[in-house]
């Protein structure tokens, strides 16, 4: 690779590499045909602004990351190393590979391709306000707040944090096949990234915890509050058509099979506990339980959010339904009876819940599903490919 020219203003080096520079840089443009075209100032990433409706839901809490605050550097870092095919063994394959925009950064495969075509055997879960967690219902009046529910990553929820999750994918042999040690030289013989990761962490220093933490923080700032639900919820739900609250009634109705049980409600729809939700009536994929080891945790796997669910198929953990309505099918008629079914989808016998949707209230559930899309999100341009292709 042919030496960048780095045209830096107002950028001071220090002496010593490992200690940060007093002045930012105020414009920085790489002369590469090889490196990320991004703006002279930072765009924004740390999360502010957010709708009255999400900053106050009390279902759901924003979490402070002590030990990696998200900072515009920090996720302008992140937001290069997400598309950046280096990272991969064969430079062939990226974050953004598996997780599209468009399909709210989750991937239109059944199962992603990761080197030399390597097969996954999950669907690649969405990425989207992964900086939030669940709050457990309040307790009785004086009891002190219930803490979050941590966030846990993978359809199985074996990775404890998003840094853990991406140094595990980028490791994996169905995934990036970059040992660590290989990404971080690979990384420093790049001439502008010891730039980025001064400005996102005061020192030219490249590690493989700070790739991790730098794409952390991007996707944490990969927030979502921009869709027609949201706008809907802000005026008590009465822009949404017939249709749609027909589906919104059917969607929370205890009677039937009230998918808020298991998907948690507005504005977020977040569950962090793991769930067996009938797909089969026998064990192919233990998911949570060969984390855990038990028997019980057999089957169950993480509740994805609903939020931009409209354009996020495949769905489930293997992909194996093509599209909204045929999940929805399922859930009417095809629950399984598996041992370990959760309590939410069973009827007071122990039998699976099966509400029998007609195909009209099947049209109105996924009809009030896709208002969840947020267009704005999906085509912003802070989460966009910063390279030239």
């Amino acid at each position: 690779m042919r030496r960048a020219l780095l045209p830096v203003v107002a950028l001071a080096l220090a002496a010593c590499a490992d200690q940060p520079t007093e002045a930012a840089a105020v414009g920085l443009l790489f002369d590469d045909a090889t490196a990320p075209t991004l703006p002279a100032t930072d765009l924004g990433y740390v999360i502010t602004g957010l709708p009255a409706i999400v900053a106050n839901d009390p279902a759901s809490r924003l979490v402070a990351m002590p030990d990696n605050p998200l900072t515009n550097a920090g996720a302008t870092l992140g937001r290069v190393l997400f598309y950046d095919r280096r990272l991969s063994r064969d430079g062939t394959v990226s974050c953004a590979s598996c997780h599209v925009q468009s399909a709210a950064f989750t991937d239109t495969a059944r199962v992603s391709r990761g080197v030399g075509g390597a097969l996954g055997v999950r669907n690649s879960m969405p990425i989207v306000n992964v900086a939030w967690a669940a709050v457990p219902p309040a307790g009785p009046p004086g009891a002190p707040p219930p803490p979050a529910a941590p966030m846990r990553f993978f359809w199985d929820t074996r990775a404890a944090s998003l840094e853990a999750q991406l140094l595990a994918a980028i490791q994996s042999d169905r995934e990036m096949a970059m040992p660590l040690d290989t990404l971080v030289a690979r990384l420093s013989a790049v001439p502008w990234y010891p730039v980025l990761f001064e400005r996102a962490f005061g020192s030219r220093t490249i590690t493989s915890l700070r790739v991790a933490q730098a794409i952390a923080q991007f996707e944490r700032s990969m927030v979502s509050v921009r869709s027609r639900h949201d706008s809907a919820q802000a005026v008590g739900f009465t822009t949404l058509t017939p249709q749609e609250q027909q589906g919104r009634q059917l969607f929370s109705d205890p009677t039937r099979i009230n998918c808020s049980a298991c998907h948690g409600v507005a504005p977020q729809f977040l569950n962090v506990v793991p769930h067996n939700i009938g797909l089969d009536a026998v064990t192919t994929d233990r998911g949570l339980g060969a984390v855990t080891g038990q028997v019980t945790d057999d089957g169950k796997f993480r509740v994805p959010t609903l939020r931009n669910v409209g354009v996020t198929g495949p769905y489930m953990h293997d992909g194996r339904f093509a599209s909204l309505e045929r999940v929805l099918q399922f859930y009417s008629r095809e629950v399984q009876p598996h041992v370990n079914l959760a309590p939410q989808l069973r009827n007071p016998d122990g039998s699976p819940r099966r509400p029998a949707y007609t195909p009209g209230e099947v049209a109105a559930l996924a009809a009030y599903l896709r208002t969840l899309t947020d267009r704005a999100f999906l085509g912003d341009a802070r989460f966009g490919d910063p390279f030239r292709r």
